[in-house]
């Protein structure tokens, strides 16, 4: 920016705006008139004077004055009495400089005298004044800072040559300074100085590098070179004219630093000018106002001209807007100021702005056009225009809608614009997934049902001469997915659609289009008709190649033979699958138009044909075959040559029956949603068993035409737990069958679970089924029986329970973990014969300890317990024994301390998952045990990133009710371990969720002592930033917290002083304010005083659009509050700069 022609880098600039500039002030602002002080070099010229001491020619100035005071002269005095002096005052250099700062000062000196103090006190400013040696950190300071020393203590001048060596080396006081400050965030500007100054040589040595980045000098053009080699950027000024420096930084600092009541004065004003200027002033005042979300948005609610427009335009502010970048909330702004002042008012000029940005628009400037042209006051001849601008991929439903409603009241004139909108309604959208490891691409649309049939009915109302463009547009679609299919991916690919579905059946997504796609078909013209058979029917895409046989139906110029010939040369089998019905349908067109030898032929073909692949069994090939012969049937009621083909198959398959539906698909590729039938009722398999048995033992079924024998295995369970008898006389069957390792006996097993047998009787059948192999092929099975009838079973007695144990030290031998690693380590317990063997075990104990009356570990439990977890290796009884914890501390304690909780300070993470994991499910805290576990649940805090995400959440939830109920100092004891390093959002979020759940149960008295034993601690701790820094996120929690104190304003109010002004206000709390809580007379005050800080905040922070709905949310909050007694002013205020009310 040029500023009385003197050009400001952009980053200084930023700097001086920001508040991160630091000004270092040389001999040179004292030498002008009325202070006139002497230079450096002049200073030891005056010390010549008064010692009549000369200096020798290969002298410094520094060195001769270090060699005279060695000669007995006090020269530090001499110095500082030349620097004072009644009659001496600042000069507008100085005035300039305090003035150039309007809220902080940071200015470093080099200079003795006080004459920047002097003007300080003129402009009736204060400051804190540092001097040598007492100087502040470099990094973070306000005020004026004599890095020499002042006049005020001669001895601490720097001033010799010993001087400069100790401040700067041998202390190095200085030196820490300049280089902390030089690595800062601070921006540092020099003034004064020349390069011959013996101080630049000391600065540039403190230089972190030599870039010249965030450090610059003024200078006169002639001596530039010289400071890039010192590792500073030169500003360059008029030679010798110094008042030319001064004057520019006054007005640059005029000119960016402001508050808000001088911005708004200002935007009044430049509104109402012609935008013609051609000066770095205006343009930076103009690009001030449009990156302020409030500034802008009070500047465009002013502007409405044309050169306004191309101002703008040719500035680059509309770029974001003309772009297929994604558009912020300034964007927004710029596309509704274009709305609203431009593109219908001034088409000419935008299409211009089109055309010079190859009409490249962003996404929400189309969707404001397709509002705009949605207007019924929009003519058509602004509509033709604007609406060639649209991308129609990019509008939703109602926008498509009200565009073909447009459409329609301007046809045929926009008929063809019509056919555009809606064939871009029927976009495909494609779905990533993956199931059992194989990557698959689903098809879905842009639209849901509901709506594609909405648009559907009233895109039919146009003109059907643009059907085939909206066929074109989905047969590329189609098109371009075989590219995927190429590269291997699995695509989806309508094989379940159909163009003839059921009446009344459910429409999938793929159905629904199937009913568009053939009504589009079917609506083409008979030479459309005739071009899209002969173009798809040699497809190898399933999909187009299916519409193809369908129009085919319809083309009433070949004859059946013909069309017969025309798939044969075309490789189409009779009985393809995958075109089932269409060849059907087709078929049934056909068939009784032939000549009877075409017929006979025909059907030695189908009984001729051979199996498409290896996948069909003979019996399911030849049910295709009967199927087909059945369809036939229906459409040639009286051909014995049908009638024949049908005997023949049945004759092999006397069970074949026909179907409701023989053209709708069947076999092997199609997707079934439940099981065909048992070929046995439960009555034929009770009173038959004897006689059955045998083809129980070997049945198999492949779901379609016989259910599967999963089904038969269900069956039989169900059976057995409901007929006692009818188990036992199975059994006996098996075994006379020598049948051990059928899959029968799962049947068996599995109905233990559900029967209420006598112990007794319960014995007796477990010892019938209980052998190897079976222990060892239903390990699973078994275990979950035995874990599910002592857990539901209300009275065991202590036979029952050896009874059991022993099974269970059998079983284990033979058990084995889950194979799926993904689960968590709960849900792998439950799934695997391990953990429900120890799931079993605890439950048997428990009733023991029960039975017994006693809190006693059996030495047989304890033997058994240690050797499942001492087992090597991981497996799943870990986490089922780790975390029944508190059960084992209540019935022996020194056993639990010695093999369980030791494992959860292990430091194999893995260890400590797996007993938290069992731990949160099963375990509890009473008073005894949380003495003992307390210490245990605080190391898993400080490392809770070690737990994965719903078991941090289940822990930290457990611990902040622990704060509550046991900790008698949170501050101390609970707190330091959850604000211990790096907090992830969610961590953050539960902890204050949380801790609202619990304060919400006190009443006020418990609300109050809460806060005073440690809540308002807590908070000003966190305002504080200790012991971690607090993010912008935990403050916006922060306050939404407060709002559980209404009693206690004053306390808040000073915990809400102590964040920074950076802090910005996030949706969430502004929707919790605006939404979440009801004002009440008891919270009036608080939410007044918290939705202060929030407008200030927004103000100064919040560089985002306020909706219309923030809006009036918050003058909603506004007006409830005003209902109570309750002072409003300074959020009245807020409100109104922000344009929210009047």
């Amino acid at each position: 920016m040029i500023i009385q022609n003197i050009e400001y880098p952009e980053l200084l600039v930023e700097a001086i705006k920001n508040d991160k500039l630091v000004i270092f002030c040389g001999a040179g602002v004292s030498m002008s008139e009325p202070t006139n002080l002497p230079s450096f070099n002049e200073l030891s010229d005056k010390i010549v004077e008064l010692t009549n001491q000369e200096k020798r020619n290969d002298e410094s100035d520094e060195q001769y004055l270090g060699r005279v005071e060695n000669l007995g002269h006090d020269v530090h005095t001499k110095v500082c009495n030349i620097l004072t002096g009644s009659e001496l005052q600042p000069n507008t250099n100085h005035e300039t400089l305090i003035d150039f700062f309007k809220k902080d000062i940071r200015i470093v000196t080099t200079n003795y005298d006080s004459m920047l103090e002097s003007a300080l006190e003129k402009k009736d400013r204060k400051a804190r004044i540092y001097s040598y040696p007492a100087l502040p950190y470099g990094d973070k300071f306000n005020g004026i800072v004599h890095l020499h020393g002042e006049v005020e203590n001669p001895q601490d001048i720097v001033l010799t040559d010993s001087d400069f060596g100790k401040s700067y080396i041998y202390y190095g006081n200085v030196t820490t300074f300049l280089r902390t400050l030089f690595e800062s965030e601070y921006t540092v500007l020099f003034i004064g100085y020349s390069y011959n100054d013996i101080v630049m040589k000391y600065f540039t040595r403190s230089l972190p590098d030599l870039s010249g980045k965030k450090r610059y000098i003024f200078t006169s053009k002639d001596q530039a070179s010289n400071y890039k080699l010192l590792g500073l950027t030169p500003i360059i000024h008029e030679k010798n004219n110094y008042k030319q420096i001064y004057d520019s930084l006054l007005r640059i600092s005029n000119l960016v630093i402001r508050d808000d009541n001088s911005w708004n004065l200002r935007i009044k004003d430049i509104s109402e000018e012609v935008p013609n200027k051609i000066n770095d002033e205006f343009d930076f005042e103009i690009k001030e106002m449009l990156n302020n979300i409030h500034y802008s948005n009070k500047f465009f609610s002013k502007i409405k001209s044309r050169d306004w427009a191309e101002y703008l335009f040719n500035k680059g502010y509309f770029d974001e807007v003309f772009s297929n970048n994604k558009v912020d909330d300034f964007g927004i702004q710029r596309i509704e100021w274009l709305a609203r002042e431009i593109i219908v008012d001034k088409t000419d000029l935008f299409l211009k702005f089109c055309y010079d940005k190859d009409f490249i628009l962003s996404n929400q400037l189309q969707i404001e056009i397709a509002t705009i042209i949605c207007n019924k006051n929009t003519k058509i001849e602004k509509i033709e225009k604007l609406i060639n601008l649209i991308d129609f991929n990019n509008l939703d439903f109602m926008l498509v809608d009200r565009l073909l409603d447009v459409c329609y009241l301007n046809k045929p004139k926009l008929d063809f614009v019509a056919s555009e909108i809606y064939s871009k309604s029927l976009s495909f959208v494609l779905n990533k997934k993956s199931i059992m490891s194989v990557d698959k691409i689903d098809i879905d649309f842009k639209f849901g049902n509901y709506e594609n049939e909405y648009l559907w009915e009233k895109y039919k109302l146009f003109d059907k001469k643009y059907y085939i463009n909206i066929l074109n547009n989905i047969s590329n679609q189609i098109y371009k997915l075989q590219r995927y299919k190429i590269m291997g991916f699995n695509i989806e690919e309508f094989d379940f659609a159909s163009f003839y579905p059921i009446p009344e059946e459910y429409l999938s997504n793929h159905e629904q289009f199937f009913i568009i796609f053939k009504e589009l078909l079917l609506g083409m013209d008979n030479k459309n008709k005739e071009y899209w058979y002969q173009t798809y029917i040699s497809s190898n895409i399933s999909i187009l190649l299916r519409s193809a046989l369908f129009i085919l139906r319809q083309i009433s110029n070949l004859t059946g033979k013909e069309k017969l010939d025309l798939l044969q040369s075309n490789n189409i089998k009779i009985l393809d699958l995958s075109l089932r019905e269409e060849l059907f349908w087709l078929y049934a067109d056909i068939f009784p138009t032939l000549e009877d030898n075409d017929k006979k032929i025909f059907l030695n073909e189908i009984m001729n044909e051979e199996k498409l692949h290896d996948n069909f069994t003979d019996e399911s090939y030849f049910y295709q075959k009967y199927n087909l012969l059945i369809w036939l049937q229906r459409f040639d009621k009286s051909n014995q040559d049908i009638i024949n083909k049908i005997n023949s198959i049945k004759e092999r398959y006397d069970y074949f029956k026909p179907r409701e539906n023989p053209e709708k698909s069947i076999g092997p590729i199609t997707v079934r949603w439940g099981d065909a039938q048992l070929p046995y009722t439960d009555t034929d398999i009770v009173n038959s068993l004897e006689t059955i048995i045998d083809e129980l033992l070997s049945y198999e079924g492949d779901g379609f035409e016989r259910a599967e024998r999963i089904t038969l295995i269900r069956k039989l369970e169900k059976i057995c737990s409901e007929n006692e008898n009818f188990r036992d006389k199975l059994i006996e069957l098996l075994i006379k069958e020598n049948e051990l390792d059928t899959d029968l006996r799962r049947g068996i097993i599995m109905s233990l679970e559900k029967s209420n047998l006598s112990e007794q009787k319960l014995i007796y059948t477990f010892n019938r089924v209980f052998f190897n192999p079976i222990f060892d092929i239903y390990n699973l099975e078994i275990s979950r029986v035995i874990f599910s009838i002592v857990n539901t079973r209300k009275n065991i007695s202590d036979k029952l329970v050896n009874f059991f144990y022993k099974k269970i030290n059998l079983l284990w031998k033979y058990s084995s973990n889950t194979e799926e690693k993904s689960l968590d380590y709960m849900t792998r317990a439950l799934n695997s014969s391990k953990g429900n063997l120890a799931l079993s075990l605890i439950k048997l104990i428990e009733i023991s300890v029960k039975n017994s009356g006693e809190k006693y570990l059996d030495d047989r439990f304890k033997n058994f317990l240690e050797q499942m977890l001492n087992e090597e290796g991981y497996n799943d009884s870990l986490v089922v024994i780790l975390g029944n914890a508190s059960f084992f501390y209540s019935i022996d304690s020194d056993w639990c301390k010695e093999n369980i909780l030791y494992r959860y300070r292990s430091k194999d993470k893995e260890t400590v998952n797996i007993a938290w994991n069992g731990f949160v499910h099963q375990s509890y805290l009473y008073t005894e045990f949380t003495l003992i576990f307390e210490p245990i649940y605080h190391e898993a805090i400080k490392n809770l990133d070690i737990f994965g995400k719903n078991l941090r959440k289940i822990i930290l939830k457990g611990y902040v009710s622990l704060i509550f109920k046991f900790s008698e100092n949170p501050l101390r004891d609970y707190i330091p371990n959850i604000f211990s390093g790096d907090m992830a959002e969610e961590t953050l979020e539960l902890f204050y969720f949380e801790l609202s759940k619990c304060i919400d149960q006190l009443d006020k008295a418990g609300r109050k002592e809460i806060f005073d034993k440690w809540i308002k601690e807590f908070l000003d701790r966190r305002a504080e930033n200790y012991p971690i820094k607090t993010s912008n996120h935990e403050k916006n929690l922060i306050i939404k917290f407060l709002v559980k104190f209404p009693y206690f304003t004053s306390n808040l109010e000073e915990i809400l002083k102590k964040f920074d002004k950076e802090f910005t206000i996030e949706q969430s709390t502004l929707y919790f304010f605006t939404q979440a809580i009801e004002i009440s007379k008891d919270n009036a005050e608080l939410v007044n005083k918290l939705m202060i800080f929030i407008t200030d905040q927004m103000i100064n922070n919040t560089q985002e659009l306020i909706t219309y709905n923030i809006k009036e949310d918050l003058k909603s909050v506004y007006y409830n509050i005003l209902k109570y007694e309750v002072d409003v002013c300074n959020l009245e205020e807020n409100l109104r700069f922000m344009n929210i009310i009047q």
